[in-house]
């Protein structure tokens, strides 16, 4: 991945690019050259450029045109069929993907600490991009704010991208700020490299009996899953349509399901089965010094590696920060580095999640990380993000105790053209995939430039590659990924951050149990130990760590030498997910999502103004704590036999939470909370009435509807009544 601000960088003369290895060795996925490129690179680092950053006018008052110039070195466009003998579905697949910028703007006015995340417009006509670019518009989960766009090759292709005059709309008046030039505010534009993984059917799993550490299962088999929707899926148990975990053996810390057990995985749980953008790379020390340098002096502090012993990560303050004076602010650090193109270790949770936030993405799950590595395809038994069993580093038994000679260095370390150099024997071939660990790399002691394995004429397993050509998901570093081991990492309901430091409420990973682990490593052992560190753990399907995580130094933090991270982001976050049905009557189940159920709907008059209506609703993870929690808003339309217009059911309550004449029978303990006012009595929010966690099941839940209050019914109006609600999860304000 690349993000590079538009000002004159701190990594300064080392802003750069690298080079590496050339291995012999051919793709078996498609002859196509387009298809074939997203496993190669330029042999140097390869950051998108942002250039020329310059701001107009808009074309109305309160907007601003931010216009720039973006490039990078490598980039390309393919589509290609997987047969049915190899994704193990029906029929030929087509698929196709490209990789992308995702570009974002931070702003800072006058006086400000820190830096803002620039609203845009939300339609795609109001951005420009020069003739062969495609550009989306990434919109905030609820549809209302641009937080960036996605700028690609709008046609098959590979090779440089050079796009000039890329104009995006501001809306400057929403962020306070004043039109150009008369307030002068410091604008950077940032861009991440990404990977567009389209939505596609793929298995969890490689069912390997070799070596257990709790593998994705059918049921209590040891065969793989099939993934082939988004839906609520059932973990645990036995039967083959649940997904199943060999019963947790291997894993490090237990979790919550087996064969005798079974929790719900909610439909909002990223599955991967959708489509979504994955960061190309590992976020890169360069990357993560942009992202300090937009804070305040208040909060570096809390995500710095001040005091840290650092191998391989040269992040340091160039400028002190400055205290506050008489009457200003203070002044923040610039941080700085000498390695921008070498991916960040000593990323903690809260690290890891602040970047993502801030930079509009979210944290990728541990099933997006298995699609995210072999695609469609159907399993290899302990293989890696490249396709095959074998890994560069002279051994394949990883309980030999061995002290590697056979070994990568590097040739001109921390360069933008760092490559690696193999000595010795027991090389990459054309099945042994190349990564940096431990195994490999012991004498270079942490992760070396993202992407060195790719070069002009590499194949995926020359490149570490994935199916998808995203890179080093197999070594370098462990990968930061949501579980579904617990209730924690099962509340993830896929929101992405707003642009600012604050994390959605779903991204509480450490509530009950631990939510969160690596996968695609560790793949490094103590320096002192004779032993290489583990390759099992780099392997595709391998989740023994993946609800293990060191919580020293500061809550959460975890910093430990071998942790990175990438992000990724829902490819339709912000937009409609399905358009309305073409019947009215079409109940909000269809209309909405399958999650969350309304039945057994009926309507007793109750007295000559009012009736009673009763009905069941059950959603399958609902929760409640001491700060915050979910809830359901249920309203009605009724309408009058042999009337097609439909009416809205204004509510008659005494107060505000549980009114005279509402309730529930049997099942989870609700509240009923009936919104007053000018404008309220419109529906109700369904809540747990206590703190819990899990499937919500009421039923004979009862509301008072104030019939008079609807033009044309009466006590003696026969009426069809139907259901519509909308679920909203978070702190209920």
């Amino acid at each position: 991945m690349s993000r590079l601000s538009s000002i004159s960088r701190l990594a300064g003369a080392g802003a750069a690019a690298m080079a590496t290895l050339v291995l012999v060795g051919t793709s078996a996925l498609s002859a196509d050259e387009n298809a074939e490129a997203r496993f190669r690179g330029t042999g140097k680092a390869d950051p998108i450029r942002v250039a020329n950053v310059r701001r107009s006018d808009g074309p109305v008052a309160g907007q601003s045109s931010l216009t720039f110039d973006l490039a990078w070195n490598h980039s390309w466009r393919a589509a290609w069929e997987a047969k049915s003998q190899q994704h193990g579905g029906t029929g030929t697949l087509k698929l196709e993907s490209w990789d992308a910028a995702w570009v974002f703007v931070k702003f800072r006015k006058p006086g400000a600490d820190g830096f803002s995340h620039a609203t845009l417009s939300t339609a795609k006509t109001d951005h420009k991009v020069p003739a062969g670019a495609a550009l989306d518009v990434g919109l905030s989960d609820d549809g209302g704010r641009g937080l960036g766009v996605f700028v690609y090759r709008n046609a098959a292709g590979h090779g440089p991208s050079s796009w000039k005059d890329v104009t995006l709309r501001w809306l400057h008046d929403a962020d306070g700020v004043g039109a150009a030039p008369g307030e002068a505010v410091e604008l950077r534009v940032f861009a991440i490299q990404m990977v567009y993984v389209p939505q596609c059917a793929f298995w969890l799993g490689d069912g390997s009996t070799n070596h257990v550490t709790g593998q994705f299962s059918t049921g209590d088999t040891t065969a793989p899953f099939r993934m082939e929707s988004e839906k609520t899926l059932t973990l645990g148990g036995t039967s083959r349509e649940n997904l199943g975990n060999r019963d947790g053996i291997g894993i490090r810390r237990p979790e919550d399901f087996g064969s005798a057990v079974t929790q719900t995985l909610p439909a909002r749980f990223p599955k991967g089965y959708g489509a979504y953008y994955c960061m190309k790379h590992e976020l890169t020390q360069g990357e993560y010094v942009d992202f300090l340098n937009t804070l305040s002096a208040d909060r570096q502090g809390d995500y710095s590696f001040a005091g840290m012993p650092q191998q391989r990560c040269g992040i340091r303050a160039a400028v002190p920060a400055k205290p506050p004076g008489s009457a200003k602010l203070a002044v923040p650090t610039v941080f700085e580095t000498d390695t921008p193109f070498v991916p960040c270790a000593y990323i903690g949770w809260t690290d890891a999640t602040a970047d993502a936030a801030w930079a509009g993405l979210r944290p990728m799950t541990e099933l997006e990380f298995e699609k995210s590595c072999r695609g469609p395809l159907k399993p290899v038994p302990d293989e890696y993000a490249w396709g095959t069993a074998q890994i560069v580093g002279g051994i394949d038994v990883p309980t030999v105790k061995y002290q590697p000679v056979d070994r990568y260095t590097l040739d001109r370390a921390g360069l933008p053209d760092e490559r690696a150099v193999w000595k010795g024997k027991y090389g990459p071939d054309a099945t042994h995939g190349n990564a940096i660990w431990d195994g490999s790399a012991r004498p270079i002691g942490g992760p070396a430039r993202a992407g060195i394995f790719a070069t002009p004429d590499s194949g995926q397993i020359a490149a570490g590659a994935s199916y998808w050509g995203i890179m080093e998901l197999s070594g370098s570093l462990a990968e930061n990924v949501v579980t579904v081991g617990c209730d924690a990492g099962r509340r993830f309901a896929g929101t992405h951050g707003d642009g600012t430091l604050s994390t959605p409420g779903d991204w509480r990973f450490w509530g009950e149990g631990v939510g969160f682990g690596t996968r695609g490593g560790p793949g490094w052992g103590k320096p002192s130990s004779g032993r290489t560190g583990n390759p099992l753990a780099l392997r595709t399907s391998h989740r023994k760590d993946v609800r293990f995580a060191f919580l020293n130094r500061h809550p959460l933090r975890g910093h430990q030498a071998y942790r990175g991270f990438r992000g990724v982001r829902t490819a339709s976050a912000g937009h409609e997910p399905v358009a309305p049905p073409s019947d009215e009557s079409a109940i909000a189940e269809s209309v909405f999502n399958d999650r969350l159920r309304i039945e057994n709907v009926t309507i007793v008059p109750r007295d000559a103004k009012t009736a009673t209506l009763r009905f069941d609703i059950a959603w399958d993870d609902s929760w409640r704590n001491a700060t915050n929690h979910d809830a359901a808003w249920v309203f009605f339309k009724v309408r009058a036999e042999g009337d097609g217009k439909w009416l809205h059911a204004r509510l008659a309550a005494d107060k505000v939470l549980s009114p005279t004449g509402y309730g529930h029978g049997q099942g989870t303990p609700v509240d009923l909370v009936v919104p007053r006012g000018d404008d309220g009595f419109t529906g109700m929010f369904v809540r747990r009435a206590a703190d819990g966690a899990g499937p919500l099941a009421a039923r004979g839940v009862t509301a008072v509807w104030d019939f008079a209050a609807n033009e044309g019914i009466t006590e003696d109006t026969e009426v069809n009544g139907t259901d519509f609600f909308v679920t909203r999860d978070g702190v209920l304000i």
